[in-house]
């Protein structure tokens, strides 16, 4: 029987997971809400700028969006908890507005019916934060009822620095991150905000900022010995999707790049199949479009010096995250 899913907020994050769902018969989107009518909605999943136009026949009408003639009820309900998810029978929820993020806002979709809540971005105070290929064996439906699969940014890092581990000891190190710009921390023109520089023009800057202690937290939930020993930024940069991790880590005793790339290359290949990819092409972010794994390795790039080892990854920062959340709705279902 498919896993039977709502989902609060229908922006970026919102519409991949429902395209990503529509590719897997074990996930059946049966309920969905957002502050925009349905019309808007049916629109934005039809045509996406950064997608392309949705292959399946989508129309609404009457509260209700028919996607190849399976009826999906669409409310327009601002506060959680205003969704009748338990009429729907809905065994999972995601939130993906990006205010209800702790564990208690998130907890009013159990108060209104669902079973479980997965939370689209990390949160210090989930009852489990999900990493595909390192800790989802722990994942207990019965006692974590509000769930966090971290952010693109964690998922992204925490395969590496998994097998990183394998090889040697960890010390600490730093994570900058190569960012598309989106709405909900980007501004289009210089407008207000309460960081500064996050209010500047997204589409004419690089603007930088501090990783968030939701994503570091994260990361440490993987590895415990980095927890307070990792620390960096992300810059916007003017690109509508498609991310590259720069992470540096100082080991103990680091291996040469060849024996890293050759230990990140079988992980991909292996554990971490679909979740961590590895290439040594020549690709720029446009070529990551579309990318179903959390993070791609770029051989070409990994260097070591003295004790510091360097290793540049890329990142759908969409579809990739919404594969991940996809993983996890089923696992929670």
């Amino acid at each position: 029987m498919a896993v039977r899913v709502g989902i609060n907020g229908m922006g970026r994050i919102g519409r991949n997971f429902w395209r990503v769902a529509l590719s897997r018969p074990q996930l059946d989107v049966v309920a969905v809400n957002d502050v925009a009518p349905g019309e808007s909605v049916a629109y934005l999943m039809k045509y996406d700028s950064v997608r392309g136009r949705l292959p399946q026949s989508i129309d609404v009408r009457s509260g209700t969006i028919t996607v190849d003639g399976a009826p999906i009820a669409a409310y327009q309900q601002a506060e959680a908890g205003a969704v009748p998810w338990g009429e729907h029978g809905v065994d999972v929820v995601l939130e993906a507005t990006g205010r209800y993020y702790d564990r208690a806002s998130a907890a009013r979709h159990l108060a209104a019916g669902a079973r479980r809540v997965l939370v689209s971005t990390a949160t210090v105070d989930a009852d489990m934060t999900v990493l595909m290929g390192i800790n989802e064996e722990r994942l207990d439906p019965a006692r974590h009822t509000v769930v966090s699969p971290a952010c693109c940014t964690s998922s992204a890092v925490t395969p590496i620095l998994a097998v990183l581990r394998q090889l040697g000891t960890l010390v600490e190190g730093t994570l900058t991150t190569v960012h598309a710009y989106d709405a909900t921390k980007s501004n289009l023109t210089d407008s207000p905000h309460w960081n500064p520089r996050m209010g500047r023009a997204a589409a004419t800057n690089l603007v930088p900022a501090r990783l968030k202690a939701g994503t570091l937290s994260a990361i440490a939930t993987a590895v415990p010995e980095l927890d307070g020993r990792l620390d960096g930024l992300h810059v916007r940069v003017p690109a509508i999707i498609g991310c590259v991790a720069d992470l540096v880590i100082r080991m103990e005793t680091p291996p040469p790049a060849q024996v890293i790339n050759q230990a990140l290359a079988a992980a991909a290949a292996g554990h971490f199949k679909g979740v961590l990819g590895y290439t040594e092409e020549p690709i720029v972010s446009s070529d990551i479009i579309g990318a179903a794994e959390s993070s791609v390795v770029d051989g070409q790039f990994t260097t070591v010096v003295g004790d510091c080892v360097k290793i540049i990854a890329w990142y759908d920062n969409e579809w990739g995250f919404a594969h991940r959340l996809a993983d996890v709705a089923g696992m929670l279902g």
